[in-house]
């Protein structure tokens, strides 16, 4: 329902218009009214109508006053001048301060209606503008974490060459160079049972949180809801032991500021080059995989393990000779994705980590290595099909995820196996769902103003964001007609409706939904219906 405001200093006036105008039937609420631009600017801006209706000649505070104010301190309303004097220097200035419609009086309810839904329809516009761009914006956002996201993964997999990572890392806004790194990893807990109450921490927590990327020596990468990599970077061992020990600190003050939020962090080696932040992260993976031993509220740093878990260095244990590269390329699992079925899934997953080496794989870290690269590569698939990167990620990451999860081999291949046919019934969902909001858009633009004049084709493309063209082809494919078809197919589904409850003439109704030429109508009406409306009123008698 659009809200309506009308000022208007004449009483007699006023309550013409209030009394003479059937606002709901039309989908307005009249909100409120006032006699001078004083007495409506405090009122129009608590209830935050959508649509002012004002008179330009008033007492105290005239219209053009009244319009410039709001304009300034509410520029999504729109504003509608009435006035009775013919005086084309306040046409000049309604233009000036964007005024949407300028009427004469005296004004009719027929008028005053028409350009009300003259507005409405610039408004719904603006709207449906408005969300695909906050969606665009949203789905950049998005983007941006999951490039990031994949930034960590080429830091940790040290195969990149260091000149690329920091190109990389400068598209991001992220330098790399240091002479110091230290990998902290930090998960949160929630203990509260509302969902609301935890999305709420969540999101406060993720704020404050955030603050600390802006720092020079700290960044931050989000794993899923609750989790997060934090690379702490400097010039020199000493200044990233005070830096580490002050972040450490903020963040468990952090965390202390909610009730019932516990925590775990798991702190890294000290590293000096870039292709030894694999090794940081790794020191910091076996610190917090001691969450599940030690119980929340605590900080582990790998060098204060009573018994130092040694880390494999994959570069000599593991014998590259045993890994069959054809098989193990990404293009394999890539078009495994594209193309396979869940009925597929065990027979692929047993013949890919086969590829790899029994030998191989009977090592823990390098099985963590095999399931960041697929979940890197199942995310890069998915890029396309929205909230699907953050189900993997939560799969990977998520509050339930435990190293104790993936510590045998046939845990690990019952892992991805999971995460595979996710990506698959995913994949197939997008079939379904990639142009279901757009659609949805249209459709319900068509039914609201199949009546326009200037609906086409072109219109509708250019509110939800495609080409005319491409439109065409989408709408097409997903409604199961083409624009024009299921334009008339409303047009004729309101047809029918007036003649079976109104005494409307059968040009009247031609006219009311769309069609000037009452010929052409009665012509579309016999061809879409098999019959004239003359006998489809008939039929209802």
């Amino acid at each position: 329902m659009i809200k309506v405001f009308l000022v208007e200093d004449e009483v007699i006036i006023r309550e013409s218009i209030k009394n003479n105008v059937e606002w709901e039937k039309h989908g307005y609420e009249l909100v409120g009214e006032a006699g001078d631009g004083e007495m409506a600017l405090p009122l129009i801006k608590e209830l935050k109508p959508d649509i002012l209706i004002t008179d330009i000649k008033m007492p105290f505070m005239d219209g053009v006053e009244l319009g410039k104010i709001l304009k300034t301190e509410m520029p999504d309303l729109s504003v509608i001048f009435l006035t009775g004097y013919d005086d084309f220097s306040f046409a000049k200035e309604a233009i000036s301060i964007g005024v949407e419609e300028y009427l004469m009086k005296p004004v009719t309810g027929e008028q005053l209606i028409a350009a009300l839904d003259k507005v409405k329809n610039q408004i719904e516009k603006k709207k449906i503008l408005t969300d695909n761009m906050t969606r665009l914006e949203q789905e950049s956002q998005k983007n941006i974490q999951i490039k990031r996201y994949r930034f960590f993964g080429e830091l940790v997999r040290s195969k990149m060459p260091v000149s690329k990572l920091i190109r990389m890392g400068n598209e991001l806004g992220i330098s790399v160079m240091a002479s110091a790194y230290t990998v902290i990893l930090l998960k949160y807990y929630f203990n509260h049972s509302d969902d609301e109450e935890r999305k709420r921490k969540a999101e406060e927590a993720n704020r404050l949180l955030s603050h600390t990327d802006s720092q020079e020596h700290v960044v931050m990468f989000q794993r899923a809801t609750e989790g997060y990599i934090f690379l702490l970077k400097v010039q020199s061992d000493e200044d990233i032991d005070k830096i580490r020990e002050r972040f450490v600190k903020k963040v468990v003050e952090i965390a202390s500021g909610f009730e019932d939020l516990g925590y775990f962090i798991g702190v890294g080696e000290t590293v000096h080059r870039v292709h030894e932040i694999s090794r940081s992260y790794d020191t910091a993976s076996v610190a917090f995989a001691k969450q599940y031993e030690m119980g929340k509220n605590r900080v582990l740093y790998y060098s204060q393990l009573d018994k130092r878990e040694e880390i494999e260095d994959v570069s000599v244990n593991i014998d590259f000779r045993e890994i069959n590269m054809e098989k193990t390329d990404k293009a394999v699992l890539v078009k495994f994705l594209k193309n396979g079925t869940g009925e597929d899934v065990d027979e692929f997953v047993e013949d890919y980590f086969k590829a790899f080496g029994e030998k191989n794989m009977e090592s823990f870290l390098f099985r963590q290595y095999i399931i960041l690269d697929i979940c890197f590569i199942i995310n890069e698939f998915l890029e396309q099909i929205h909230g699907a990167k953050k189900k993997v990620a939560d799969q990977m990451f998520g509050e339930n995820y435990k190293f104790t999860d993936v510590d045998t081999l046939d845990k690990t291949k019952a892992y991805v196996k999971r995460l595979i046919r996710m990506a698959i019934e995913l994949r197939s969902e997008s079939v379904v769902k990639k142009y279901q909001p757009m659609i949805e858009d249209a459709t319900d633009y068509i039914r609201k103003h199949f009546s326009d004049d200037d609906i086409s084709l072109n219109v509708v493309a250019s509110i939800v964001g495609l080409s005319p063209s491409h439109f065409s082809t989408v709408f097409r494919q997903e409604v199961g007609s083409t624009f024009v078809e299921y334009l008339t197919m409303v047009r004729m589904e309101e047809a029918k409706t007036l003649l079976k409850c109104t005494s409307l003439k059968s040009s009247e109704i031609g006219y009311r939904i769309g069609y000037k030429d009452p010929h052409y109508f009665s012509f579309l009406f016999k061809k879409t219906q098999k019959c004239t409306p003359k006998e489809y009123r008939m039929k209802g008698i």
